[in-house]
């Protein structure tokens, strides 16, 4: 049976590809957040109208959540990517299997229809 829906088999596949390289770098963003999460933070004084440092409080939760909420905001990003791509997959597999049960159907129905053969007769004696 013949392959259809070419173009859609190839935006699954990359979809499935992004959402592999999106996970990727979610991994090296949150890795990056961490290191970075514990730094000062930057604060808008509105008297002076400058921007201040302003040291952290607690670098080791800032740190901690960076990397949390960076690798879970990726790693949901990623999974809903490859799922939609898998939804694509079950879509086109759906039509390939009614397509070859219409066939069978079809051909079922046509023996179903054949005129009958007549029984053969007992010889005469």
């Amino acid at each position: 049976m013949e392959k259809k829906y070419r173009a859609l088999r190839f935006i699954s596949g990359l979809y499935k590809i992004i959402a592999i390289i999106i996970f990727l770098l979610a991994i090296v963003g949150a890795i990056g957040a961490a290191l970075i999460g514990g730094g000062p933070s930057l604060a808008y004084n509105p008297t002076t109208g400058t921007i201040i440092t302003v040291p952290n409080q607690n670098p080791v939760v800032s740190a901690v959540v960076a990397f949390v909420g960076t690798l879970l905001g990726g790693a949901i990003l990623a999974v809903s990517l490859y799922a939609f791509a898998n939804l694509i997959d079950l879509l086109i597999a759906t039509e390939e299997n009614t397509r070859m049960t219409a066939a069978l159907l079809n051909r079922l129905g046509r023996r179903l229809q054949a005129p009958a053969r007549p029984a053969p007769s007992a010889p005469a004696e």
